[in-house]
């Protein structure tokens, strides 16, 4: 039938044309039939475009807009004039007509809507999976709105688009507006030694950014930034810092030694996270078959960083004895982002230490062969988790991830504060000092060929996830 339709449609098609180049007698009946046509079309435009223009047709912006009007209503008593000599019980006594009113304007919305929020935060209008998409944000210009793309919804406690599975929070309308401590005051309020709550409250300073929450308001935890944190790390201090037991610099880029770039060979980290098993190992054997040479003639190695979920210990056994690098990537690898981010320090101890147990227990790998972690998803618990590698006896890890930049950082100890900013989604950077080496992963530059340094590029920490 399929052929037999193709077919038919050639055919008419063909008298169609046969049509057009037929030089018919009756060729002003076609002429006629023709203007009809035309009249017809023309008729049929004029009504399009009545319909169109009696259409109100709004940008996405206005529909926001009218979203935010809409969540106005009934808190009229907020935009109410205040009458002179009137008291508030007078006020509450007198019926609301015949109290005078002034016209609602953009800027009374902005002021009720704003008034309980951060400055630049978003927050939602409506709850609900409907408007999970839609978001605004109060600004010195006004309300700014915006929509995630279809697929995404808005995520209000990492403040940035996300899909839509991942996020939880759609039934919420704004994040709880958090206390913050006082640690700038025009008048000294507590003693030395102390900082102030947000309520006015004076605790030892030792006491703020330690995981747990001493105020009565909880504001002791909730400025702990490495900008913030009043006992974070200091600032590295190379005549303190020096070769060859230590070595850091304040940028995190200048070459040891003092060395010229030219005169530096470049140097690459080869690593594999997760378990090795039967789905990769032929592609490492492959990949490490001793075809690829470092200059000195020796076969390159690579770091494992293996996690113990499928993995084959044998495997990893066999890596070792030839050669490469085994270290630690968790135990579970649990992949709900918020496990890693808030866990404990006995929880981050258990997950790198007890991989790092497994291996030595069936791996047959000796222990102090084992001496790096890696976080899984890259995902950090900030003092947590370095007081946990501490504590477990870690060397160094390699989970925190530099933006971009040419040159690229140097590994650097975590005694001092990391010299690069905190690069992430939301992530948890440690602040305290560390007796930890941080062997820092720098993004890859995806374009085929790298311009100029200013301009805006978005680097990838793992070759897989470059587009």
């Amino acid at each position: 039938m399929k052929d037999l339709k193709i077919i038919w449609m050639w055919i008419v098609l063909g008298f169609g044309g046969l049509t057009l180049a037929h030089d018919d007698p009756s060729k002003h009946e076609h002429k006629h039939l023709n203007m009809n046509l035309n009249n017809l079309k023309n008729a049929f435009k004029v009504r399009n475009k009545e319909i169109v223009n009696k259409l109100n047709i709004v940008e996405e912006n206005q529909v926001l807009m009218e979203d935010i009007l809409a969540s106005a209503q009934g808190r009229s008593e907020m935009f109410d004039s205040d009458i002179p000599g009137y008291t508030s019980k007078e006020k509450e006594a007198t019926d609301a007509n015949e109290r005078s009113k002034r016209q609602v304007d953009q800027e009374d919305i902005r002021n009720a809507l704003c008034q309980d929020k951060n400055a630049g935060e978003f927050f939602r209008l409506v709850a609900g999976p409907t408007h999970c998409r839609d978001v605004v944000s109060c600004t010195d210009a006004g309300l700014q709105a915006i929509r995630c793309p279809p697929g995404l919804a808005f995520d209000l406690g990492k403040q940035t688009c996300e899909w839509r599975r991942q996020v939880t929070d759609c039934n919420t309308k704004s994040r709880p507006k958090l206390a913050l401590p006082r640690f700038n005051t025009d008048e000294p309020i507590c003693e030395r030694g102390e900082l102030a709550c947000g309520d006015g409250q004076c605790l030892p300073r030792t006491l703020f950014c330690d995981d747990k929450p001493d105020c009565v308001d909880g504001s002791d935890e909730n400025l702990c930034d490495s900008r913030n944190d009043p006992n974070r790390a200091e600032e590295c201090d190379p005549n303190q810092c020096r070769l060859p037991e230590c070595y850091c610099s304040v940028t995190g880029r200048e070459i040891p030694g003092g060395l010229e770039p030219e005169n530096v060979p470049q140097m690459i980290v080869l690593t594999f996270d997760d378990a090795i098993n039967n789905n990769n190992f032929e592609i490492l054997q492959n990949l490490l078959d001793g075809r690829l040479k470092n200059p000195n003639g020796c076969d390159i190695k690579a770091t494992f960083f293996v996690s113990h979920r499928y993995n084959n210990y044998s495997m990893a056994q066999e890596m070792h004895r030839r050669g490469h690098e085994m270290a630690s990537h968790s135990i579970t690898h649990d992949n709900e982002e918020k496990y890693w981010d808030n866990g404990t320090r006995e929880n981050w101890e258990a997950e790198i230490g007890g991989a790092r147990d497994l291996l030595v227990r069936w791996g047959n790998i000796p222990a102090e062969d084992i001496y790096g972690s890696r976080a899984p998803l890259l995902r950090l618990g900030g003092n947590r988790q370095f007081s946990a590698l501490e504590r477990a006896g870690f060397v160094y890890d390699s989970s925190m991830v530099a933006p971009l930049s040419n040159p690229p950082f140097w590994p650097y100890p975590l005694a001092f504060a990391a010299p690069h900013r905190c690069h992430g989604n939301f992530q948890n950077c440690p602040t305290r000092s560390h007796t930890v080496m941080e062997m820092v992963m720098n993004e890859f530059d995806p374009r085929e060929e790298p311009g100029d340094n200013d301009e805006q590029v978005a680097g990838g920490a793992m070759l897989d996830s470059c587009s």
